[in-house]
């Protein structure tokens, strides 16, 4: 495997994230869990899912549990069916307060991709680096925006791949709303 320059760029990145510690902002809870909904922004496919948190001071963990279907464009694709399969990610951040109702977090973890419904006992995995942006407009409503870049995956994970086989970016993006504890 290559090793990117943006491989090098987001582990800059993620260490920075690590060490920056804003003298005034503080996130709206120290310590707080968290239940939500999150979908994938992506083309061809719907992936949605839950998504659980529960963050300290500056650490937390994440959890997240998707299903993935393919659009109704899926059979002329000679896809048989529109169930592809489930993703599975726990990952460990980094949280960076920004203001009392803002917040960032750039994790990193294991994703993955039981993709039962392509083949039995077909599952790739892949090592992602993310950032997440969080806003807090009160103590319990959360909504977020994620990015996720993969470092290191299993081959045939082709998360920026469309059914024509065209590459685009390969940072996937999900958005989600979350109710805090």
């Amino acid at each position: 495997m290559i090793l990117r320059s943006y491989h090098v760029a987001l582990t800059t990145l993620i260490i920075a994230g690590f060490s920056a510690q804003p003298a005034l902002a503080q996130p709206v809870n120290t310590s707080q869990g968290d239940i939500g909904l999150q979908v994938y922004l992506v083309e061809d496919k719907t992936i949605a899912g839950a998504d659980f948190n529960f963050a300290f001071q500056n650490l937390g963990f994440h959890l997240e549990m998707g299903i993935i279907s393919a659009d109704d464009d899926a059979p002329r694709h000679n896809i048989d069916d529109n169930w592809i399969g489930s993703l599975l990610g726990i990952h460990i951040f980094g949280r960076v307060p920004l203001s009392p109702t803002l917040e960032t977090r750039i994790g990193t973890g294991l994703d993955s991709w039981l993709l039962h419904g392509i083949a039995a006992g077909e599952n790739k995995y892949g090592m992602p680096a993310y950032g997440e942006i969080r806003f807090m407009p009160s103590h319990q409503a959360v909504v977020f925006l994620r990015g996720r870049y993969y470092l290191f995956h299993s081959d045939g994970l082709g998360v920026g791949e469309d059914y024509q086989g065209r590459r685009h970016e390969d940072i996937l993006f999900s958005a989600g709303v979350s109710y805090a504890f």
